[in-house]
């Protein structure tokens, strides 16, 4: 016969059992759950990033009603007007795309025979690429300054000025196939819209200076045009009156855009948010806007001026990596995440800036000034995460984070 003392340890030696078998089906349970979430399969994940509310056609829809919910554009995505995009997208780069510009400034006769304006783009070992026709390419230079990481253009991109990892920036001119390296210490470049000068900020002892170069002389004349205290910022020359000061994005900190009155040498208030961003119009007075919410778990779009005057929120979210305003009309054109590789602990913007989470983008052609949209490119057969978006005489560019190459989207006139 069994005394208390022996019941109770077999009793305990089972429950031990039981709880043991108990923590690996848990075991097994929760690795099924992360093997799935991170598969990579962009199809299958939704993430909370919303869409504009489509009625199914490819007309334009009002979309200044506020935050509306995301829905799929299942009915758009038909045989017939999927394959009709299909016919539309275009590869172009054969390798690796770091940055790439449009220029209508010299002879087409070389150029890809779907473009109509010539297309350069630069790869991570420096080399200058022009595409062909038949969609190959040529090296037309190399830069002697190391890996670049990115690039400002003219508006009619004869001239460009590129940024490299070793911190050197230099500008190199299309006509006269030329590099000049600027200054040292140089944190952020921007080259004005007629392409007749360049703007630079420079870090001495503290204090970043703002220096605008008149390239346009033989003898160039440089000039500082104002002295401040601030760090983690970059310029965008916008307009020939306005240069931006745009803040390091982060959740964690609430980030103000300010602009240079360049005629005034005054420094004048944009705008302020965690995770804060804009992009501008360089043909008229509009820009949108982008600021984290509810602390990194969704982001907001806004449209206003280039002053900074509030216009209401779009009812889509998405990145100031993810639009652009055209160089020819005053559209504006963005990716819209529909769905994501990962569904939580992600933070915006800056588990996408760090490349921690891709998307499956839709892409829209946006009407900012009467908020309304237009459904260009919404193929849910083809993954495409759409950053540095350019757009003139109705033809998209934009590379493609998920291979890095450089696609062309031909819109309809």
């Amino acid at each position: 016969m069994l005394n208390g003392k022996n019941m109770n340890s077999k009793t305990n030696k089972i429950l031990f059992i039981i709880l043991i078998i108990l923590i690996s089906i848990g075991a097994i349970f929760l690795y099924y759950l992360y093997t799935k979430k991170s598969s990579g399969d962009i199809s299958n994940s939704e993430i909370s990033m919303d869409l504009p509310t489509s009625n199914g056609t490819n007309g334009g829809i009002d979309i200044s009603s506020g935050d509306l919910p995301g829905v799929s554009i299942e009915n758009d995505d038909s045989l017939t007007f999927a394959d009709n995009q299909k016919k539309k997208l275009f590869q172009l780069s054969s390798q690796n795309v770091v940055d790439y510009w449009i220029s209508s400034t010299t002879d087409l006769a070389n150029s890809g025979d779907i473009l109509k304006d010539n297309l350069y783009y630069i790869n991570k070992d420096g080399e200058i690429h022009k595409i062909l026709k038949g969609n190959s390419d040529e090296v037309i230079a190399t830069s002697p300054y190391g890996p670049p990481v990115s690039i400002n253009q003219s508006l009619d991109g004869s001239k460009v000025v590129v940024s490299f990892e070793s911190g050197k920036v230099a500008l190199y001119s299309i006509d006269k196939k030329t590099w000049e390296l600027l200054t040292n210490n140089i944190s952020s470049a921007s080259i004005s819209p007629d392409g007749k000068s360049v703007a630079y900020l420079t870090l001495v002892k503290g204090t970043k200076n703002l220096y605008i170069k008149d390239i346009n002389r033989t003898k160039p004349i440089t000039t500082l045009i104002i002295s401040l205290a601030i760090q983690d910022v970059s310029i965008d020359w916008v307009d020939n009156d306005r240069i931006f000061l745009l803040p390091k994005q982060s959740k964690d900190f609430e980030g103000q855009i300010w602009y240079i009155d360049i005629k005034t040498k005054t420094l004048k208030f944009y705008g302020s948010g965690f995770g804060f961003s804009a992009i501008f119009s360089k043909l008229n007075n509009l820009s949108l806007s982008f600021s984290s919410q509810n602390y990194g778990k969704k982001m907001l779009t806004s449209f206003s001026d280039k002053s900074g005057n509030n216009k209401g929120s779009a009812s889509f979210a998405t990145f100031k990596e993810k639009c652009v305003f055209s160089y020819s009309t005053p559209f504006a054109y963005c990716a819209i995440p529909k769905n994501s590789n990962r569904t939580s602990s992600v933070y915006f913007p800056d588990d996408f800036l760090k490349k921690s989470i891709f998307f499956n983008d839709y892409i829209y052609k946006v009407d900012v000034e009467n908020k309304v949209f237009y459904n260009l490119l919404s193929l849910d057969s083809m993954a495409l995460d759409a950053i540095s978006l350019k757009e003139k005489n109705n033809q998209l560019f934009f590379i493609n984070r998920l291979d890095n190459k450089l696609y062309m989207y031909k819109i309809e006139e």
